[in-house]
């Protein structure tokens, strides 16, 4: 279990202050603690070039297609994709040249239609799509109906959030218990479970506590994010200054060590945030939000978890934009991620602005880019791997060339 109430982490000699808060940023919170010291500091370790350009792009006309809301992109060794748009509740395979060769999927309540499509997570030789009414239909690669699997709550109505499919057609599931009462400050704890033919069975928890009120600070931290890998699952709140990779194999979990925050929140970070907000509200609710919402002054230390191949885990950053408006967005300024595998540091990438990467592989990236009138298409960049592993250590750091 991480414990996000003790924990933290000293960089180079500077104790940092770690802020707490989850559920959202709508719901904000803070609690401020000290970490121990710890005994090493990161090696800066290179990072790895990125093409300038993508292998592969569709979308804004690319391909002969224009996309409303893209929540998934899948990429491929060949440069292929599959993107899942919303807005027309379609999974859509593109070839490594661009060519949209599947098009598949459609609103209703029937045998293979969805209600949207919130993720499209990879199978073996199959796609499963997640839709708003909690259901995963399966499809064959060639887009074939199989099968559905009803996915609401617990045995006590708790609702039941996946994150991803294993070899054996069992889903990596998560859910959130409350299990104190105020007076405030509350202790939440979320679940990470695997489904089978007997029921649940739990593979680890997160927790934090939660302070509400008055005194509330709005953090632009996200809820727990979570990536399923080949043979582990790893999690955290991003509150927090790691992530917690647990062995499905029953193994000893493995911490994945991170800087203690994203950062300070700039002036630019606040407009960005708020003026997202605000287009999502009626002025009413938007004066009332405005007048009492106070900004943690750090970013957290991740915004999302990425499974890559080979049991690696790719951690990004949080853009405060993309805090608001969700997942059909970009963050606006270049990001970079950090690429471990079983707590070691192999090497970080910096993609661009306007790109948010939603798969990785071997040597490319994937994900959704947001162009000039929030036009969006699909993107596969190249990147170039260099350099040994770094040396584990309890702080990863990754030096942008620029910033040398």
């Amino acid at each position: 279990m991480i414990d996000t109430t003790n924990s933290g982490i000293r960089r180079c000699g500077v104790t940092a202050a770690v802020r707490l808060s989850l559920l959202g940023p709508l719901l904000a919170t803070w609690i401020t603690l000290l970490s121990p010291s710890m005994s090493r500091c990161a090696t800066p370790q290179e990072m790895w070039d990125l093409a300038g350009a993508p292998a592969t792009q569709v979308g804004d006309d690319l391909g002969g297609v224009l996309f409303g809301e893209i929540v998934t992109v899948l990429g491929s060794d060949s440069g292929g994709l599959v993107v899942a748009d919303n807005s027309t509740t379609e999974i859509l395979r593109f070839d490594g040249d661009g060519r949209l060769v599947l098009r598949f999927g459609r609103e209703g309540e029937g045998p293979g239609e969805m209600n949207g499509i919130m993720r499209v997570f990879p199978g073996e030789q199959t796609l499963l799509a997640y839709d708003r009414w909690a259901r995963t239909h399966v499809f064959s690669a060639e887009g074939e109906y199989l099968r559905s699997i009803p996915m609401h709550t617990t045995g006590d109505g708790l609702r039941l959030i996946p994150w991803g499919f294993l070899a054996d057609s069992s889903a990596i599931v998560s859910y959130t218990r409350e299990v104190s009462r105020p007076p405030y400050p509350r202790q939440v704890v979320y679940t990470l479970a695997r489904t089978g033919p007997n029921g649940l069975n739990t593979i680890g928890q997160l927790q934090s506590a939660v302070e509400v009120g008055p005194r509330a600070l709005l953090h632009l931290g996200p809820q727990p994010s979570v990536a399923v890998l080949q043979n582990m699952v790893c999690a955290g709140p991003g509150i927090a200054a790691a992530v917690e990779c647990f062995d499905l194999g029953g193994g000893p979990s493995i911490p994945v060590h991170l800087p203690p925050d994203g950062g300070a929140v700039t002036e630019d970070d606040e407009e960005a945030y708020f003026s997202s907000m605000r287009s999502m509200m009626s002025e009413q609710r938007w004066s009332r939000f405005r007048s009492s919402a106070r900004l943690s002054p750090t970013l957290p230390s991740f915004g999302q978890l990425v499974a890559g191949v080979d049991d690696e885990l790719w951690v990004g950053p949080l853009d405060p934009e993309f805090a608001a408006r969700g997942i059909a967005w970009a963050p606006s300024r270049p990001t970079t991620w950090r690429v471990f595998r079983r707590g070691v540091l192999l090497g970080c990438v910096e993609v661009p602005a306007g790109f948010r990467l939603m798969s990785a592989g071997s040597d490319w990236v994937a994900g959704l880019m947001v162009g000039d009138f929030d036009v969006q298409s699909a993107a596969l960049f190249r990147f170039d791997r260099r350099g040994p592993p770094a040396a584990a250590s309890e702080n990863s750091v990754c030096v942008p060339e620029s910033a040398r």
